[in-house]
């Protein structure tokens, strides 16, 4: 709905960043959040190439590109800080 804020993101931890990252410090940028799993064979061959083509292509200052890995099966599999930092490795 156009005019409302979004709820800020609940999340376990960060990687790949320095403090934890917040929409109202990315607030007057466009961000794109691609929500995806590890085993996931659509997210491994499209949707995380294609965030990472519009990370590429616009500006920080313009785009924030913000992964959000999403555990909701095979958690012994991919649901430990350690699995998730060796996939984005």
């Amino acid at each position: 709905m156009t005019g409302e804020t979004a709820p800020q993101l609940q999340t376990t931890e960060w990687l790949n960043s320095e403090s934890p990252v917040t929409l109202k410090a990315l607030r007057g940028k466009v961000v794109l959040i691609e929500a995806f799993q590890m085993l996931c064979p659509g997210c491994v061959s499209h949707a995380l190439p294609q965030a990472m083509r519009v990370r590429q292509t616009f500006s920080p200052d313009d785009v924030a590109v913000v992964g959000l890995h999403t555990v909701f099966e095979h958690h012994e599999a991919q649901g430990t800080r350690e699995a998730l930092a060796a996939f984005l490795h």
